[in-house]
């Protein structure tokens, strides 16, 4: 998918998040408190149209992460934008680009590039998916650290 495809399906889904709350709002203040009194299938359109909300809603973030999504170089630092801030390490404490799996609970096994500091702690990583290996290559040619793969 291009950021451009994905800029426009992120503007479709801001639509629909709009008319989510919109009737959202109109079934809670036409509903009252006692939405059972008025429809009893009501208080289910009100669950239904909150579990659409959070679901929209987590769509929207993982968008917002892939339009943003990029490693970024300087001749000073290395970084990568989150929707939730950067992580960052200067070029000088990097000592190597390592492929490795995710060990964070939800992305368990998840194929990642690793960015090690010269004290062995990772200072970011990315997904492996996006990126071509080449691509990966060149960037650590680019940083002048080794790219440690799997045999």
């Amino acid at each position: 998918m291009t950021r451009r495809a994905a800029a426009v399906t992120l503007v479709v889904y801001a639509f629909i998040f709009g008319g989510n709350l919109a009737a959202l709002w109109l079934i809670v203040s036409s509903a009252g408190r006692n939405l059972a009194r008025h429809d009893p299938f009501a208080a289910i359109d009100l669950v239904v149209a909150i579990v659409s909300l959070a679901l929209i809603l987590i769509v929207l973030y993982s968008f917002a992460a892939f339009l943003i999504a990029g490693v970024n170089a300087n001749e000073e630092r290395v970084w990568v934008r989150r929707p939730l801030g950067a992580r960052e390490v200067q070029r000088s404490d990097l000592a190597a680009i390592r492929e490795g799996k995710s060990m964070q609970p939800l992305a368990r096994g998840m194929q990642i590039y690793q960015f090690i500091g010269r004290d062995g702690v990772e200072a970011f990583h990315i997904q492996k998916g996006p990126y071509s290996p080449a691509d990966v290559l060149a960037l650590a040619t680019y940083l002048g650290v080794p790219l440690q793969t799997r045999a």
